[in-house]
């Protein structure tokens, strides 16, 4: 179960990263 909760953090992180991309491209 600490396995599923560690990647679901990835996956915030991942997303994250992937909104400021898009943010600074269009910016």
């Amino acid at each position: 179960k600490k396995y599923l909760i560690q990647l679901e953090h990835a996956l915030l992180l991942l997303m994250e990263a992937k909104v400021e991309d898009a943010y600074n491209i269009t910016k």
